[in-house]
């Protein structure tokens, strides 16, 4: 700091110059009061503990009030034991929003919007890749003119033993469109006006296949199409009617289905 010059320390009157100087000095080492900018180590007076004003904190002043903060409490996967250290630890266990690898098992939710993670269970619901499919095939007996139901007793494979060969009917557990395909080869005693091979859901007529006239010798009628059940108290058939003639007597057939889509 430079040295005012007073006329006690010089012992006679100031020059004019030396006042100048004196007032360039003063203006040249105060800081100014509206933001002031200080240089060196300032030093100031240490608030009491638990001041609360807008006095000034001292180093001395925020040390002692560090010392007397509750120790940080590490919850979870955190073992730091003060706050710096924890967030470094939080930091490293966190995964950043965009280009980041995550890692060990994680967790979703069921969904309720399309951008939710979600749930393995939830999306092995929604793959058809193991929905319910069957594929039943056999001969039958002679049977006289009429309405009935074609039991083919034996399987190839009923993914979730949803066909009942002794009833002939399929009733699956898992609700959506299914892709069914009916054939049946057969002889008939005489000659048949009108036949057809149909699907029936719930007893009820669905969709069919049938010729005018049929002969007696070997005959073949086959079709496919696709039905929604849904899920619970939905079943088809397979049935075979004529209006006319003898009996007639299946040869082979087949009955098969599976889940396409939701």
């Amino acid at each position: 700091m430079t040295t005012i010059i007073t006329r006690a320390g010089k012992g006679a009157p100031l020059s004019w110059a030396e006042v100048d100087d004196n007032f360039t000095n003063l203006n040249t080492d105060k800081a100014e009061l509206v933001s002031p900018t200080f240089t060196g180590v300032p030093a100031a007076p240490t608030a009491t503990t638990g001041t609360n004003t807008t006095q000034l904190a001292t180093t001395a002043f925020v040390q002692g009030k560090t010392a007397t903060q509750t120790p940080f409490t590490a919850t979870g996967n955190i073992v730091a034991t003060d706050v710096q250290a924890a967030i470094a630890e939080v930091d490293t266990e966190k995964v950043a929003k965009a280009g980041d690898t995550m890692t060990g098992q994680l967790k979703g939710i069921t969904p309720v919007s399309a951008e939710d993670f979600t749930r393995k269970d939830y999306v092995d619901s929604k793959s058809t890749s193991d929905g319910p499919a069957f594929y039943a095939y056999g001969g039958g007996t002679a049977t006289a003119h009429g309405s009935y139901v074609v039991q083919l007793i034996s399987q190839i494979f009923d993914t979730n033993a949803a066909y009942d060969p002794s009833t002939g009917i399929f009733n699956p557990q898992v609700a959506g469109y299914y892709s069914v395909s009916l054939t049946l080869n057969f002889n008939a005693a005489s000659v048949v006006a009108t036949q057809l091979v149909g699907l029936y859901k719930n007893d009820s007529y669905y969709s069919s296949i049938s010729a005018p006239t049929i002969q007696t010798y070997p005959n073949n009628l086959s079709y496919a199409t696709l039905v929604y059940l849904n899920g619970t108290s939905d079943y088809i058939t397979m049935k075979y009617y004529q209006t006319t003639g003898g009996s007639i007597t299946p040869n082979s057939g087949i009955f098969s289905a599976f889940l396409v889509r939701y």
